[in-house]
């Protein structure tokens, strides 16, 4: 296989404050081996042509992407209080289309403002602050680059990655897994891999983009890939409700490029590492969805694996909700909470009443809605100023939850808590006063 062309390491820190953050829009020249015309205007991503059939979207030429201080201070913040429980948080920032095949954009990715090199710089320097900050977070772009032709690590016309290219980010995650301390004390449970023949990605991406071309662009095919376990061990992706009779291995929790079945990164990952593993990813659940599908199942305080993977488009800002999803799930890695004595009206509304319910810096309410599960919580806050509704919704595209977290440590004095569920509550439906143990604090 050749291998794609790596580019040595840069020091520029100076460029940071001059470096585009999105796109520039300019005069591109025009032309097309398969008819297409106005892929520029696409919604609600624009996209342009590359060589050998491959298409990238405009937002795979970012040349920046966001992570804060205190984007962070939270991802600290929710690793250390997983090791508390023994567990360790791998973070996976999967690389843009662009960072990755370089040798197959057109020359007008240039006038996009896209460069390479500098590109290449901003990426691992985001690993960098990470890793630096005492995350574990794992380089995906150099093991993504080494894989040769024709294996494309992302497919053609999606912009999804290839199963080699998960194939080749699994091996650099169990790398990590590999060298944690303790790894050799954990029991092995071997899988082998098998491939079940050409498979069609249904790709929407491909849809849009063959809707301004004259000719076939080709079809998101690829080669798929089965992994299981050898002598019937435990399986892999067993669902969100999986239980395990031991504590887990590996928690994979991530978007379509983990859930997708086709491109296999679970089963890589659990025949590189040798441990058994359980998929949570949510296809279109974006930065936070599976994760808090996870943390909120209640699974991990029953039973915390030793490795939690976290696989996440390195594009999905992590501070885009203003850190309320990280504190939430901090707050149920760190479990620390006391039962409110609560009554269920008729209505199926759960209530405490004060007058002892003081709230401060670094509380939460925990709504519990049951076995059942539900999509959305909203909570009323009865104080001496007033009522105050918050209403906290889940993705559909994952399974309904049982827990919601509501930061509260604003309202101080509270004599009455309402809380409302989008379904029916079961018996064991319960409002506690959960700390963050400081944690997240600023």
């Amino acid at each position: 296989m050749t291998k794609r062309a790596r580019m040595g390491p840069i020091f520029a820190s100076a460029l940071l404050a001059t470096l585009p953050s999105h796109a520039v829009a300019q005069e591109v020249p025009s032309g097309s081996a398969f008819g297409c015309s106005m892929l520029d205007s696409l919604e609600p991503v624009p996209v342009i042509e590359g060589l050998d059939g491959m298409f990238f979207r405009l937002t795979d030429l970012r040349m920046n992407h966001p992570l804060s201080d205190r984007s962070i201070d939270l991802m600290v913040a929710f690793s250390n209080a997983l090791a508390e429980r023994g567990t360790t948080l791998i973070y996976v920032p999967v690389p843009t289309k662009g960072l990755v095949m370089p040798d197959l954009l057109p020359p007008e990715a240039a006038a996009y403002g896209f460069d390479f090199e500098i590109a290449t710089m901003m990426y691992l320097h985001f690993v960098d602050r990470l890793r630096s900050a005492g995350i574990e977070t794992v380089d995906i772009q150099t093991p993504l680059l080494e894989v040769g032709e024709p294996d494309y690590p992302f497919l053609r016309t999606d912009f999804h990655w290839s199963p080699s290219g998960a194939r080749a980010a699994a091996v650099a995650v169990a790398e990590v897994i590999r060298a944690r301390p303790g790894y050799n004390d954990l029991t092995p449970v071997p899988h082998v891999t098998a491939s079940i023949g050409p498979r069609e990605i249904a790709s929407a991406f491909r849809r849009s983009v063959q809707a301004r071309c004259r000719d076939h662009i080709p079809r998101a095919v690829t080669e798929a890939f089965e992994t299981q376990p050898v002598d019937g061990g435990l399986s892999i992706g067993a669902g969100i409700f999986a239980a395990e009779a031991r504590r887990p291995g590996i928690m994979l929790v991530g978007t379509s490029m983990s859930q997708t079945s086709e491109f296999n990164f679970d089963g890589f990952l659990a025949e590189a590492a040798q441990l058994d593993l359980t998929n949570y990813a949510v296809t279109g659940g974006n930065q936070f969805g599976a994760m808090l599908g996870y943390m909120m199942s209640g699974d991990f305080a029953s039973n915390p694996p030793h490795f939690l993977v976290w696989e996440n488009p390195i594009y999905n800002n992590l501070g885009e909700f203003g850190g309320l999803a990280v504190r939430e799930i901090i707050v149920a890695a760190v479990n620390d909470c006391v039962p409110l004595t609560t009554v269920t009206t008729e209505a199926g509304v759960l209530v405490a009443e004060g007058p002892s319910i003081s709230l401060s810096e670094g509380h939460f309410l925990r709504a519990d809605v049951g076995a059942s599960g539900a999509y959305s919580a909203e909570f009323s806050i009865v104080t001496a100023n007033g009522i105050a509704q918050n209403a906290i919704d889940r993705t559909r595209r994952g399974d309904p939850t049982p827990l919601f977290y509501l930061d509260a440590g604003h309202f101080g004095q509270v004599d009455r808590i309402e809380v409302r569920f989008g379904r029916p509550i079961g018996a064991s439906a319960s409002v506690s006063l959960c700390s963050d143990g400081g944690t997240s604090a600023s």
